[in-house]
């Protein structure tokens, strides 16, 4: 099982993660985590499917997004996938990859948005905290995105910009 009660393994046969556009389903859905504050489920406007926000400060950098007009898509608790490349850049940083019960866990970005912009799709990572616990998981993120811009994002002809 991993920390949200799901395994991966479970998420990867529900195809999170992986669709687009009104077929995407979250990696991580608001019911799957304990929470002391508050999470959002909001019915999309660009997408009429079901968001699935983990704090306020998700929910309100999602409603900054939908009204900007260059957004094409919005997909929230986005899988980093493969494990296998999360697990060798922590390794090459000296970071502890994520685990639970000593198992390895997929990580997952807050947001993984599509921008248009004269007629280029960019894709844009965000991970909305200030926490200081958080620099070495951003590090690991940073790296992970720049192995992946280039196989992933140029066979679709995409550029990715990643931001944490």
């Amino acid at each position: 099982m991993s920390r949200h009660g799901k395994s991966d393994i479970c998420r990867l046969k529900e195809k999170r993660g992986l669709g687009r556009g009104i077929n995407y389903i979250p990696w991580i859905k608001v019911h799957e985590v304990p929470s002391r504050g508050r999470k959002h489920r909001v019915l999309g406007v660009k997408h009429k499917r079901i968001y699935h926000f983990l704090s306020d400060l998700e929910y309100y950098f999602y409603l900054l997004q939908i009204f900007d007009s260059n957004v094409v898509e919005i997909r929230e608790q986005f899988p980093l996938l493969s494990l296998e490349t999360t697990k060798l850049i922590a390794e090459e940083l000296n970071i502890r990859h994520p685990s639970v019960g000593g198992r390895d866990i997929v990580m997952t970005t807050d947001f993984l948005i599509t921008v248009k912009k004269d007629n280029i799709y960019t894709g844009q990572s965000k991970v909305n905290s200030n926490n200081f616990k958080l620099k070495k998981y951003n590090t690991l993120m940073q790296f992970y995105s720049i192995l992946i811009s280039d196989k992933t994002f140029k066979e679709k002809k995409l550029q990715e910009c990643y931001i944490s």
